[in-house]
C-alpha cells in the first residue's frame, strides 16, 4: 500500500493514535489520483509545520500473524511463551519426580505487527528516510516456568523508530533500530529467532556508516531501552545511563561479490551497578565488557546459508545467557569489584526459497566461566541476597535444532517447525563454570500463520 501526504510522519502517529477526525489527509494509491489534503491555511497546519508543503511519501506494511505452539516442558520464556529460550531447570517434588516436566500449548496473535516507512524529498544529495515499527508484544517480561502471567501482553509497543540520512558514501542513523551486534538474524517461525544463543535486541543509538565500494564501516554508540542488563536492582537501564559512556560498537561488512559477504564487529560496554554502598557510602564501582562476533553469509539464490560465532561477556542485554558478578567486597566500606562471565556461541541458519521454503537453525552456546573467583552471595541478618546478576549463567551449555517449513501463497503464508532445544542446568562455582549438572530437553511443534499486507 503507498501513500502520499503532505504532513510530517509525527501528525500521522497523532491521528492513528488519537483519532483527529477534523484533519483531511491525502491517500494514493500509486495508480491513482490523491484525493483532498490538508488545506494549507488551517492553524494546525501553520502552528506545527509552518508552510511546509512538499510531500512525505508514507509506505505502510506488515503482518497479522497467528502462532500456535505445543510443548513437552516447562520453559523459561518471553511473553507467556511466546519466545522459547530454555527448557526449565528441572525442579523435583518429595517423590523425585520433575515438577517442570508437564507440557504446555498457546495460541497466540501478539506477534502482530505494523511498520510505517517514510521517505523525505532529496535535498543536495541528501535522501531522507525513516521507520516507525510496532506489536502487540508488551513489555518484555521473563517467565521462569509456570509463574505469574504478563499483564501488558496486547498492548503496542515500539520495535523501531528511527530517521536515516543518507549520502552516496555516508549514512546517519537516529533513533531505535536493531542492535548492530545482532544484525542478519535467523529466519526461524519461533521468534526467538535462535535467542539465547543468537543475540538480538532492539537499541537506542547514533549510528554512522561509511559505504565502499565493496565494504561498509559502521560506528555506533547505543544504550538501552526494551533489552536492559541485570544488577543489583533487578533488569533496569539506569546501569549503563550512570556510565556515562555509550555502549560502542565498531563493525565492517565486505562484499566479496553478489554471493558473498563477511562480517566482524566489536563492541564494548561500561555498567555502573551502583553509586552508593549499603553503608550509604558513595563509590565509584564499574565493570566493562566487551563482545566480538565474524560471521559469512553466502547467497546462491534459491539457496543461502549463515554462519557466525560470538564471543560475548555479560550479554544479557542481548539476549545472550550469561552475565555478572560480585568478584571481591572491602568489609569496612562494601565496595565491590566485579567479573565477567563469558560466552561463546556458533550457529548457522539455511534455506531455500520459494513457494515452498524448508529451512534449518541449528546452534549451541558455551558458559566459559568469569576471569576472576566470585562471590555468589552475601548473607546479612539472615538474609541472604545473590551476587550473580545475570540470565542464566547457572547453565554450561544450550543447544538447539529446528527445521521448519513455509508455504507462500501472497500474501498468506503458513509455516510449520519443530525446535529442539537442550540445556545443562547446574550450580555455578567460584570459577563461574558449572557442577552438579541437570539436563533438561524440550521438543516445540509451533505453527505460523501469516497475512502480509
Amino acid at each position: 500500500m503507498h501513500i502520499s501526504i503532505k504532513l510530517i510522519p509525527i501528525l500521522l502517529l497523532v491521528l492513528l493514535c488519537f483519532g483527529i477526525n477534523n484533519a483531511q489527509i491525502r491517500f494514493s494509491e500509486s495508480n491513482s489520483k490523491a484525493i483532498q489534503g490538508i488545506p494549507e491555511n488551517t492553524q494546525l497546519y501553520r502552528s506545527i509545520f509552518r508552510g511546509y508543503d512538499t510531500p512525505i511519501d508514507i509506505q505502510m506494511s506488515g503482518y497479522v500473524k497467528t502462532d500456535a505452539f505445543w510443548q513437552t516442558r516447562q520453559i523459561v520464556s518471553l511473553q507467556e511463551g511466546n519466545i522459547l529460550l530454555l527448557p526449565a531447570e528441572p525442579i523435583y517434588d518429595i517423590y523425585g519426580i520433575d515438577e517442570e516436566a508437564k507440557g504446555a500449548y498457546n495460541i497466540m496473535p501478539i506477534e502482530t505487527m505494523m511498520r510505517f516507512d517514510f521517505f523525505g524529498p532529496e535535498m543536495n544529495c541528501m535522501k531522507i528516510s525513516g521507520a516507525i515499527e510496532a506489536s502487540f508484544w508488551g513489555q518484555t517480561v521473563l517467565s521462569f516456568g509456570n509463574e505469574t502471567p504478563n499483564l501488558t501482553i496486547n498492548m503496542l509497543v515500539m520495535e523501531h523508530a528511527y530517521f536515516q540520512l543518507d549520502w552516496p558514501t555516508f549514512t546517519f542513523l537516529a533513533g531505535q533500530t536493531t542492535h548492530p551486534l545482532c544484525h542478519d538474524v535467523p529466519d526461524t517461525i519461533c521468534y526467538n529467532t535462535g535467542m539465547p544463543i543468537t543475540p538480538f535486541s532492539y537499541a537506542p543509538q547514533l549510528r554512522f556508516s561509511y559505504h565502499a565500494h565493496k565494504a561498509e564501516l559502521i560506528f555506533a554508540m547505543t544504550s538501552e531501552l526494551n533489552w536492559e542488563s541485570n544488577g543489583p536492582f533487578n533488569f533496569i537501564t539506569q546501569y549503563i545511563r550512570n556510565a556515562i559512556i555509550p555502549n560502542l560498537h565498531a563493525q565492517a561488512r565486505i562484499k566479496y561479490n553478489e554471493h558473498v559477504e563477511t562480517d566482524f564487529g566489536v563492541d564494548i560496554k561500561k555498567l555502573v551497578p551502583r553509586i552508593a554502598t549499603e553503608k550509604n557510602i558513595a563509590v565509584d564501582e564499574h565493570i566493562w565488557s566487551g563482545a566480538a562476533f565474524a560471521d559469512i553469509k553466502l547467497d546462491w539464490n534459491p539457496y543461502s546459508l549463515l554462519l557466525k560465532t560470538v564471543w560475548a561477556q555479560n550479554g544479557v542485554d542481548y539476549d545472550l545467557t550469561g552475565g555478572y558478578a560480585v568478584a571481591s567486597i572491602d568489609p569496612v566500606t562494601d565496595f565491590r569489584t566485579y567479573t565477567n562471565f563469558s560466552t561463546v556461541s556458533v550457529y548457522m541458519d539455511a534455506k531455500r526459497s520459494g513457494k515452498v521454503e524448508p529451512g534449518i537453525y541449528a546452534g549451541v552456546i558455551k558458559n566459559l566461566g568469569t576471569s576472576k573467583p566470585i562471590i555468589p552471595s552475601i548473607t546479612v541478618d539472615d538474609t541472604t541476597t545473590s551476587l550473580v546478576y545475570d540470565f542464566a549463567a547457572n547453565t554450561d551449555t544450550v543447544w538447539r535444532i529446528s527445521p521448519r517449513l513455509r508455504y507462500n501463497i501472497e500474501p498468506i503464508v503458513i509455516g510449520a517447525e519443530v525446535e529442539y532445544t537442550g540445556t545443562i542446568w547446574g550450580d555455578i562455582t567460584p570459577q563461574g563454570t558449572i557442577i552438579n549438572r541437570k539436563p533438561a530437553h524440550v521438543v516445540r511443534f509451533e505453527f505460523g500463520f501469516y497475512f502480509y499486507f
